[in-house]
């Protein structure tokens, strides 16, 4: 499953190149950030899910809900602004939560020693750097605020690498991983040419263009300038010359000579909801030829996306064919941890502690 941006990619960045061996200790909670708010449960697993984890996602969301007025919290609104922050902090839980049962479910343990080695790792690297692109924080202390600033404590900042190395941990067991001696090697999932022709035209995946830009370089009435004269490219071609003209970076594959106008595919379980639900929904309500209204992608690579819809043909289904069976594996890990997601949401069970919480009040202080 691809992943993407904000808190997580932060965290990654600052955290991330991994070996074994520990050497700063791990910080307990308080007793107020360990208070279980609410719980999720699917078959015989409950997660409790506690107020430090609650208060991370509520902080960095929060100006999502309420446009930046902190009197939203305490005035008319605040129900409304409470049910739909809620929903949104509940998607992003249960989308961690949803991983490692998932994981469980085909034999990888979310809580291995390795992968606590690889944590531990993660985080000495995050204190002094490293000998390439990682300057660290210099110590501990500054480390830790850093995550402060990120809105987490440490139990969170580890929960969330944990949930980016599971993820890890689960594309590899069905798309395969690249040995350096062997090459490409297959996954554990089964996949058939007949299984990716069926995804291809079905109604789970979608064949699209997309011109985008750094967030905060184009104003929206730039952006919607480049969205007219996009709608009015007449084939694919001109819009991918359109695209790389205007100085837009796209990926790679849509570079190279032939497929210079192919576009890509994405599945509708296929990016990480967490962070791209907005971006799949755009590209998944389109008419074929149309494009979408500016999607902005928050996070550490914030950008604003302009997303054209291609129509599906059996020429780009010869010419892309391992790209699209990239994408049909990628979606199909999606859909099971969806699948999983849905019943854990279901689930949910909110706890007096969560009654007694004040959102006004809800702070890193």
């Amino acid at each position: 499953m691809k992943k993407a941006v904000a808190v997580l990619l932060i965290i990654i960045t600052i955290l991330s190149l991994f070996s074994c061996g520990a050497k700063y200790e791990p910080v307990p909670s308080s007793e107020e950030e360990s208070r279980v708010v609410f719980t999720l449960k699917i078959g015989e697993e409950k997660y409790d899910v506690k107020y430090e984890l609650y208060r991370t996602f509520f902080l960095n969301y929060r100006s999502d809900v309420d446009g930046g007025d902190p009197s939203v919290w305490t005035g008319e609104e605040r129900d409304a602004a409470i049910a739909r922050i809620n929903e949104l902090i509940l998607d992003r839980i249960s989308s961690v939560y949803a991983a490692f049962s998932h994981a469980k479910s085909i034999g990888i343990d979310p809580y291995s020693s390795d992968v606590n080695s690889a944590i531990s790792e993660a985080v000495r690297i995050g204190v002094e750097g490293n000998s390439a692109d990682i300057k660290g924080h210099g110590d501990y202390e500054s480390y830790l605020a850093a995550l402060k600033k990120m809105n987490m404590n440490y139990s969170v900042s580890e929960l969330l690498l944990r949930y980016s190395l599971t993820l890890d941990a689960i594309s590899e067991y069905y798309g395969g991983k690249v040995d350096s001696v062997l090459g490409q090697m297959p996954g554990q999932f089964e996949v058939t040419d007949e299984a990716v022709e069926e995804y291809y035209y079905s109604d789970e995946c979608v064949r699209i263009m997309r011109l985008f830009f750094a967030k905060g370089i184009k104003t929206d009435a730039e952006l919607q300038t480049y969205r007219a004269d996009l709608e009015n490219c007449s084939t694919p071609l001109d819009a991918a010359l359109y695209i790389i003209n205007t100085g837009c970076p796209v990926p790679p594959t849509e570079l190279i000579k032939e497929k210079a106008a192919a576009g890509t595919t994405i599945g509708k379980y296929e990016l990480d909801p967490a962070f791209y639900s907005e971006y799949t929904e755009a590209a998944f309500a389109l008419d074929s030829g149309k494009v979408s209204d500016i999607v902005n992608i928050s996070g550490q690579k914030a950008a604003s996306h302009l997303i054209l819809k291609l129509e599906k043909d059996t020429e780009h289904f010869e010419l892309c064919k391992d790209e699209i069976k990239a994408s049909y594996i990628s979606n199909e890990l999606g859909k099971r941890i969806h699948e999983t997601k849905v019943t854990l949401i279901d689930s949910v069970d909110y706890t007096d502690v969560y009654s007694s919480l004040d959102h006004s009040k809800i702070s890193m202080d």
